[in-house]
Formats: structure tokens, sequence, C-alpha cells
């Protein structure tokens, strides 16, 4: 572990001399002191819906932890629900907001540079503090609200201390030393209000802040209301009720001891992780320029415009963010089309991946054979016209999936050893992709896979190889069609490339083998022959692997 250096106060003792003893006040209020700073995982918490029986809107994004978290000496990270907000740019680290600030008030702040999705706090009952983030619509509306409010003075008076969100799922631990004091700060009064200093730093010196921002009106919103805390929870014996936004809180004594608190539970400090702190930087999506034209949304464009530092490539290239909510991306070609992100989690739209810089040689059934984490929705080929190399995108089903599949491509290239390619490929994350209506469509009640499985008793004497695949090629086109096998003459699997494919294909079969309805019915003019055929979805075989152990050719 190495240490990370930094200044502290050292306060004089009664008689104004030194509090080691050497008698004398201290020249300089910064003195040089090792702070150890270090990394570990974020302690348990729960939402406030689970242990409660309100259901509020907002209850699930109130996180409760009993660890003894301090604003001194911890910066959390944003809990695991909210992995894909923060690997996107999306999320903001807030302190210096009067605690006692509802939810509303507190986006509000917020709402002049952008739409503001959640707000999720973090409160720990055993210190009473509370600790916010912001999550935006855009990467670019959080670094806008990031570089105006940092610094600035709150209408309240406090300093707003912004900054990108630590990673999900760890908490940054420093110790050895205490915040430097501003030395022309003013001490609390004894008979100020606890609650406006609670967990706060002090105002920095008034050369050092930027203008206070007006008063920014609030938000109407009809069907937010303010959560109600129980009786049971989190109220100090003694003590009324007050709004779960913020507990009210002890004064300065009570964090030493919160921070005491905070080192005895062993439950939460026995995965502590000795790596350095080193700051947090987030690559933000591409943006295309508004006063340029943008490019054709194919993901060639997409890989090849992508920021060569980033590990995620942005699947939807857009102008610049609008206050009201937009389709994100327009249909063309095969690009999925665009839904309501607000029907599924951004952690759980991480479900593509990139694979760069491909040979010509490599096929759809190489880059599928490869796969074995989970269900594919998707398999496409690019080519880079400027680099004049190859590129393939993967959507998955689950961005779990996708998640373990990528770490494992990562782990073949950092220890030069391939498995799933006869080469070391180069792969990154794609931009957030919604569920689409083929990805829907891989849920109940059609449960719809790449793979068709296609019954009917010795029908493949008589409509062969050949003519199953000429089908598949007319109805799904060419390059959709991996795989058509004929185990004999009454059974047949065919793979495509996505869902979307199987599904037309399907559909196709299932019209041909509907019942006739007479000689002026709508299928009349179709042989006997497929009448009866069965198609059905089977196991993706990045899921089951296929057995071909006999084959029927024309």
């Amino acid at each position: 572990m190495q240490p990370y250096r930094g200044p502290r106060a050292v306060a004089p003792n009664k008689e104004g001399g030194d509090p080691r003893g050497n008698g004398r006040r201290p020249q300089s209020p910064e003195m040089a002191r090792t702070y150890e700073v270090y990394v570990t995982l974020a302690p348990p918490m729960i939402t406030w819906n689970d242990i409660t029986d309100l259901k509020e809107p907002s209850g699930d994004d109130i996180w409760i932890t009993e660890a003894g978290l301090d604003f001194i000496h911890h910066i959390p990270g944003l809990p695991r629900k909210y992995i894909g907000e923060e690997a996107a740019g999306f999320a903001l680290y807030v302190r210096g907001v009067p605690f006692e600030l509802s939810t509303t008030e507190f986006r509000d702040i917020f709402v002049p540079f952008g739409r503001v999705i959640k707000s999720p706090t973090l409160i720990s009952t055993t210190s009473k503090h509370t600790f916010r983030w912001v999550i935006m619509k855009h990467a670019d509306d959080a670094m806008d609200a990031l570089n105006a409010l940092h610094g600035s003075l709150h209408k309240s008076g406090f300093p707003l201390s912004v900054s990108k969100a630590w990673r999900t799922g760890d908490i940054l631990i420093a110790t050895g030393g205490y915040r430097l004091q501003n030395p022309t700060a003013k001490a609390p009064a004894k008979n100020e209000n606890p609650s406006s200093i609670h967990g706060h730093p002090s105002p920095p010196p008034p050369a050092q802040v930027k203008n206070s921002l007006p008063a920014i009106p609030k938000v109407q919103n009809s069907a937010a209301r303010k959560l109600q805390q129980p009786a049971v929870a989190l109220a100090e014996k003694g003590q009324a009720s007050t709004p779960f936004v913020g507990p009210s809180t002890k004064n300065a004594s009570t964090q030493t001891a919160s921070t005491k608190t905070a080192s005895t539970q062993t439950a939460w400090t026995q995965t502590e992780s000795t790596q350095t702190a080193s700051a947090q930087t987030t690559s933000t999506p591409t943006v295309v320029d508004p006063a340029q034209p943008a490019k054709p949304s194919s993901w060639a464009n997409i890989a090849s415009s992508s920021d060569p530092k980033t590990t995620i490539i942005d699947l939807h290239p857009q102008q610049r963010k609008t206050s009201q909510p937009t389709r994100r991306l327009n249909p063309i070609g095969r690009i999925p089309q665009v839904v309501d992100t607000s029907e599924e989690p951004l952690c759980d739209q991480m479900r593509v991946i990139f694979l760069l810089n491909l040979p010509q040689h490599l096929t759809l059934l190489d880059v599928s054979n490869a796969v074995c984490e989970g269900p594919l929705a998707k398999i496409q080929f690019g080519s880079d016209q400027d680099s004049n190399t190859r590129f393939c995108g993967i959507v998955f089903q689950y961005a779990t999936d996708a998640d373990v599949f990528f770490h494992a491509m990562q782990k073949e290239r950092r220890e030069s050893r391939p498995e799933r390619f006869r080469f070391i490929v180069e792969v990154v994350r794609g931009d957030p992709l919604p569920a689409d209506e083929s990805i829907k469509a891989m849920g109940a009640p059609m449960f719809a896979t790449r793979r068709l499985t296609i019954v009917k008793g010795k029908f493949f004497f008589i409509f062969g190889e050949r003519h199953l695949k000429e089908l598949c090629n007319k109805v799904a086109g060419e390059e959709n069609v991996q795989l058509v096998w004929l185990y004999n003459g009454g059974n047949a699997t065919v793979v495509f490339a996505d869902v979307a494919s199987a599904i037309k294909v399907k559909e196709d079969l299932d019209q041909k083998a509907s019942t006739l309805k007479g000689g002026d019915g709508y299928h009349s003019h179709l042989p006997v022959v497929w009448k009866g055929l069965q198609t059905t979805f089977s196991k993706d075989p990045c899921t089951h692997h296929l057995d071909l152990k006999t084959a029927m050719h024309d």
C-alpha cells in the first residue's frame, strides 16, 4: 500500500502552544502529514422500500447502511445497481448540500443542465451522515453541471463540491489525518443548529469561491410525496421524528466517535483492498458535433469514431442533448430499433460487445462458437473503411453474460493465451442498448432464440437442404443464415445471426404449414406437403452445444 501525502491543520492547545509540547504556536495551518488512502468493498446497503411498506417512487434510490461512514474519511461509490450509469459517465458525487434539503430541491439544482434521471442517497444510521449523487440523462449534461457547480455557493450559503462518482461497489477510505481546516472559517457557535453544519466542510476563503448561484425554481411534481419516517427507524431517543431525507445529526465530536465505530465493523473491513487510490476518470461516450454532418449510424462508423482510450463504444452517437426526451437512435438498416429506456435499468442495457481488427476469414460460425456465456440476440459484422479492418458486434440477451464474456476475452489478452479464437482479439464494450422487440421476444411468452427446429416425417426427402437454405436466404438474407443442418428425413435445425431473422422465418413456415381453408382459402395455393410442419425455437448454440452427429445432404 502506497501512502498518499496530504496536508492537515495542527490545532493549538489551551495555552496557545503546540499540542505536541513544543510550547509555541505553529506558523502555518498547513503541516505535512502522511495519509493512508485505500479502497475496500462497500458496506452492506438496503433500499428504503425494502425496509418499509411505503413503496415510495424514490424509495428504491434511498439506501441505508449501518456502517459508520463520515464525509471526512469516506468517499463511497454508487451501489452496484448503478454500474451502467457510472461507467457511462452519467453520475456525479455531490458534497456540501444541506442534509435537510429534500430530494426534489436537490434535483432542482441540476435541472438547468439537463434532465435528471435519478438522485441516489446513502444514509448511515450510525453517523447520521448522508451521501448524495445525481444521475443525468447524458454524459455532457453531467460534465456541464460539474464544471458550473463545483466550488459554487448554494443559495443557503454552503459551498458545493461536485466530482465524478467513485466506482460502484467500492469505498475510498482515508486514515491517518484530518481535513485541512480553513484558518479563516468561523467555528459553529454553541447555539447554532447542528443540522446546518452536519456532514459538510467549512466554506473556503471568499477568493476561492464562485459567485452564488441564483435561486433555481422548483419543478412541480404532483406525483412526488415526501417520505415518512417510521417511528422505529433511525430516530434518536428523545428526538422528534424527521422526514427521511436527511436525519438530524450530532455535533462535530460525534464524527470522531462514528469513525471509531466504523473501524470496529469487522464484517465490512475483512475484505479490505490495499491498492492505491487514484483519480477516477471516466471517458464519456462520443458525441457528434451538431455543426458537422453525422456519419451514417453503422457499427463501422461507430467503432472507428470512438475514443481509443476508452473501453466503451457509443452505439448511439447523437447530437447535443435536449431537455425533452427523444429517441436516441433512428432505425437504419438492420440496427435494432430503440425503445423507451425507462423500462429497463441502465446496468441491464450493457449487453453489447465489440470485437475489433478481425481477419477477413473469420465467419459468423466462428464467432458463435466462441461464445458460451449465454444466449445472443444478434451477431453482425462491420467494416471500417478508413483502416480497412473488420469488426463484429455481439448483442447478448443479458448484460451479465456480456460482462462475463468481456472479462474472459480481457484475460486472454493479458495472458497472451488465445482460447476462444486462434489469435488474440481486441474487445471493447458497446454503449448501453435498450431491449428492442427482438430481445423482449426472447422472454416469456415466446422465448425466441436464434435457432429453429423443423420437424415433419419424411418432409426433407422432398424439401431438401438446398431448398431449405434457399428459403432461409430469401426470407432472412444470406448474411444472416449461420447454419442449415438436416439430421434425417424428418428433422432439421437452422441457426441465424439474430433472433429477428429466426422469428421471420418461423412466421413464414407457420403460414405455409397452417391448415388449408378450402378452395378459396388464403393458403389454398400451397401444396399439401407443408401441412403439419412444426417449427419451434430451440436452445441457442451459445448455451447448448449442437450435436451434429448425422447429416443428410442433397
